[in-house]
């Protein structure tokens, strides 16, 4: 009896993220490149043959290869993704960046997927760190001009800051590269767009901000470390503390979102939803944070 080796290889790197390398036999590969071209034979018409009557054979030579090639893979990925995540125990927190290694006609496939886990995070005393960190920023301090209890009380904003302030410098949180660049391509996308949609280059525009391609990316990539490590935070205090969020606040929102037609449309979306219910509970997260004070 031979042995069944597994169809895809997982390895978790240095840097935080998640590789899975899929090696697909050229059998099967073979099989789904027929399924693809027999659904697209189907309103293909090909000379000598009526629509959709042509021979697999000569429908497959009527499509590019490169056509072919990806839609087979369309058809396969999803199903092997989700093998290596089940068998692999994976719980991946963004959607693959796939690599093509090999697809050469005849031989196996190889496919790298490329994802990332959340990282795991000790909190520590948090409550106590922010507390401390918040009472020592009260200690009244005179200034010119001012009473007493001016001087003493801080703005919600400035409470609020110095609680982010207080978890960020006291829980560590490796935070994997590939979110890190995620976040800095698409801010790096919609900064292009924008200096597009006046007329600018790129170029212009670095010049009249002092800035290389090479400072701006890595100006954007501590901010984005930064950010993703505070929504981390706040998803743990989040489900450490069982913070939920009641369907009669999304429904107060919702109603307030009434009177905006495209903002109403977009949060009858399930996905926006679930995006809101997740902002509502870090807002509530925040609010008893500030609350240790």
């Amino acid at each position: 009896m031979t042995k069944k080796t597994n169809p895809f290889e997982i390895t978790k790197t240095k840097k935080g993220s998640i590789e899975i390398v899929f090696r697909i036999p050229w059998s099967r590969v073979e099989k789904s490149i027929e399924q693809v071209a027999f659904e697209m034979g189907k309103d293909i018409t090909i000379a000598g043959f009526r629509k959709g009557k042509a021979p697999l054979k000569k429908v497959i030579e009527s499509v590019s290869q490169e056509v072919l090639f990806e839609k087979a893979l369309q058809k396969i990925l999803p199903g092997l993704y989700g093998e290596a995540i089940k068998e692999g125990k994976i719980n991946p927190i963004m959607y693959p960046k796939f690599q093509i290694l090999n697809v050469k006609e005849g031989e196996d496939w190889e496919i790298k997927a490329v994802s990332a886990e959340a990282p795991e995070i000790n909190l520590g005393d948090y409550k106590t760190v922010v507390q401390g960190a918040l009472r020592a920023k009260s200690i009244w301090t005179p200034k010119k001009g001012k009473t007493d209890s001016e001087s003493k009380k801080m703005s919600k904003e400035e409470v609020e800051q110095e609680a982010i302030r207080a978890l960020l410098d006291n829980i560590e949180v490796k935070i994997p590269e590939i979110l890190i660049e995620e976040e800095v391509n698409s801010k790096l996308s919609g900064l292009l767009e924008r200096i597009e949609k006046l007329g600018l280059s790129l170029e212009s525009y670095l010049a009249s901000i002092r800035k290389t391609p090479q400072s701006l990316r890595e100006e954007y990539s501590k901010q984005a470390e930064i950010n993703l490590k505070f929504e981390f935070i706040l998803g743990k205090i989040a489900e450490v503390e069982k913070v939920g969020v009641e369907d009669s606040e999304l429904n107060q929102f919702l109603s307030a979102a009434e009177g905006d037609r495209s903002l109403s449309k977009k949060l009858s979306d399930p996905s926006q939803k679930a995006i809101l219910k997740s902002i509502i509970r870090k807002r509530k997260v925040l609010d008893s944070l500030s609350n240790l004070g």
